[in-house]
């Protein structure tokens, strides 16, 4: 049987060693593409998504509170203050849903995000009847009835349909830091796996190396 020469033995070890390097070049940028992947939906997706959600869900609350303060008061001025305070309210929740809307990325985000605004326009319907009762003093019992049948439920449909989607958010967040880091131990575990074979190789290809140039001089 032929032997292998010196030739050979390090043009196949330098091969395995380029082969080596190429893998762990491959797996490198596939991993770090897909951290840069999660990274920029944690940066455009979850992380304004989550915020944003947040803002509307304070807005809805806040228009909750201005409607029932509006019901309380016997106050002219004061009412007019309420009312003022709920229509800009209203104009900022459309801008922050507007906002929002930007940031979707997913298909469950968009189903959450599209059962937001029946309940809203409930909510303005019935604030659009309540409020002339209630500046009418002696309605004030009318209108709160009318307050519980219509607006409370919606407004409570409302903020439980943005509080699904800031849970969505987060949840959405958690999956995408998760996902990178486990691209990252991926990273490193290939890394330190080739890592090891390479140093076998080069290790083995000192040793052939070595051996033949013996051989050699000895002959």
């Amino acid at each position: 049987m032929k032997t292998m020469t010196v030739g050979k033995k390090l043009s196949l070890a330098c091969a395995a060693l380029v082969m080596l390097t190429i893998i762990l070049g491959t797996v490198t940028i596939w991993n770090v593409g897909k951290i840069n992947t999660q990274v920029n939906l944690l940066a455009t997706d979850a992380l304004p998504g989550t915020a944003s959600a947040g803002r509307l869900e304070a807005l809805v609350m806040e228009q909750r509170v201005m409607v029932l303060r509006h019901l309380l008061m016997d106050n002219a001025e004061q009412m007019s203050q309420a009312e003022t305070a709920v229509a800009d309210s209203m104009n900022r929740f459309q801008a922050e849903m507007g906002a929002y809307e930007k940031t979707i990325t997913q298909a469950r985000d968009r189903e959450l995000f599209g059962k937001i605004a029946p309940p809203m326009e409930q909510f303005g319907r019935a604030w659009t009847r309540v409020k002339p009762l209630s500046r009418e003093l002696k309605a004030k019992k009318e209108a709160f009835d009318l307050w519980n049948a219509e607006g409370s439920s919606a407004a409570v449909a409302a903020s439980k349909a943005v509080h699904d989607v800031v849970d969505l958010n987060r949840a959405q967040g958690e999956a995408y830091v998760a996902a990178a880091a486990e691209a990252g131990v991926s990273t490193r575990s290939w890394a330190l796996t080739l890592l090891g074979f390479s140093i076998v190789s080069g290790g083995l290809l000192a040793f052939f190396m070595v051996r033949g140039i013996n051989k050699a001089l000895k002959q």
